[in-house]
C-alpha cells in the first residue's frame, strides 16, 4: 500500500474510532425500530408529545399556539401532522379570528387543547349545571374551556339551544360552545355522567390567557342568593317560566332562559334561578 493509501486508512480509522460510541446506540435503535410501523416509531421517539398529538382532530381548522420562543420546531411539526387541515401558527397569544380548535405547543411535554394549562380537574357531582358558558368576541375573544375526566361517558346539554352530545373522557376542549353549537353564543350547560367524573370549566380571555373558574352546581338553586358586581347572569333550569327578584326588581325568565341583567355592588337574588357574576 502506498504512503497515501496508508494515510487515508489511518484517517478513516481515527474517524471511525471517534464516532463509534455515537454510532452504536443509533444502530441498536435502528435494529429495534425495524419491525415497527411509522406510527409506532414516532411514539417511541417522541413519547407523550406524539401520543397527545394523535388525539387532535385532523378534519377541522386549528390554531397552533406556540408557548415560548423555543416551541417553533414542534409547532412546524404539528402543522405538518395536521395537514391537510388548515392550521396557522400563533406566538404566545391567539387572535380573535382564530378557529375554535386550539393546539397549544411548548418546547417540551405533551400538547393540549386549551389555551390555559389548567390544573387536574377535581371530583365533581355525577349531575351538575354550569350556569354560564360563552363563545363571544368583544375587545378580546372569549371562550369556555372544559376539562373532563372519568370512567364513563359524559353527556353535555347546551341550553337554551337543546343541543346534546355524549363524549368519552378524557375530554378537553378550548371552546365548548362552538364544539357543541357550531357557532358563537351564550348559554348554560347540564352535565351528566354514568360514573365518577372529574371536571372543570373556565371562562377564558384568549388574547391575554386569563381564566376564571366557573362553578359546578348540583341540586336546585337556593331560594335566596347573594352576588357581587354590576353584571349578573340569571339562568332558569326549569321547564317552565319563573319569576326572580334582583334587589326587589322582578325578572321573568322563560323555560331554560339565560339572561344578563344589571346589578349593584351587592345583590340579593330570590327565586328558582342560578346566578353568575363575571369578575
Amino acid at each position: 500500500m502506498s504512503r497515501r493509501g496508508i494515510a487515508n486508512a489511518l484517517v478513516l480509522a481515527s474517524v471511525l474510532g471517534a464516532s463509534l460510541p455515537q454510532l452504536v446506540p443509533l444502530v441498536r435503535r435502528a435494529i429495534a425500530f425495524a419491525p415497527l410501523d411509522l406510527e409506532e416509531r414516532r411514539v417511541q421517539v417522541m413519547g407523550d408529545f406524539y401520543r397527545s398529538l394523535r388525539t387532535i382532530p385532523r378534519n377541522q381548522p386549528a390554531a397552533i399556539l406556540l408557548l415560548g420562543p423555543n416551541a417553533l420546531d414542534r409547532g412546524v411539526f404539528v402543522n405538518y401532522y395536521l395537514y391537510p387541515a388548515p392550521a396557522r401558527l400563533h406566538q404566545d397569544r391567539v387572535s380573535t379570528d382564530a378557529p375554535p380548535s386550539i393546539v397549544a405547543v411548548a418546547s417540551e411535554g405533551p400538547v393540549r387543547r386549551t389555551v390555559i394549562a389548567h390544573p387536574p380537574p377535581p371530583e365533581a357531582p355525577r349531575a351538575f349545571v354550569v350556569p354560564f358558558v360563552a363563545s363571544a368576541i368583544g375587545k378580546d375573544s372569549y371562550t369556555t374551556e372544559a376539562v373532563v375526566e372519568g370512567d364513563a361517558p359524559v353527556t353535555l346539554t347546551l341550553l337554551p339551544f337543546g343541543v346534546t352530545r355524549t363524549v368519552s373522557p378524557p375530554y378537553a376542549v378550548s371552546d365548548v360552545v362552538q364544539e357543541l353549537l357550531g357557532r358563537r353564543g351564550i348559554g348554560w350547560l347540564r352535565v351528566e355522567s354514568g360514573g365518577r367524573v372529574r371536571a372543570s370549566f373556565w371562562f377564558v380571555a384568549r388574547a391575554d390567557a386569563r381564566a376564571t373558574a366557573l362553578p359546578l352546581l348540583a341540586g336546585d338553586p337556593p331560594p335566596r342568593q347573594t352576588a357581587r358586581g354590576p353584571r349578573l347572569f340569571l339562568t332558569n333550569p326549569s321547564e317552565r317560566a319563573v319569576v326572580a327578584h334582583v334587589n326587589g326588581r322582578a325578572e321573568t325568565l322563560s323555560a331554560h332562559e339565560i339572561r344578563e341583567t344589571p346589578g349593584d355592588a351587592e345583590n340579593v337574588i330570590e327565586g328558582n334561578v342560578y346566578v353568575w357574576s363575571p369578575p
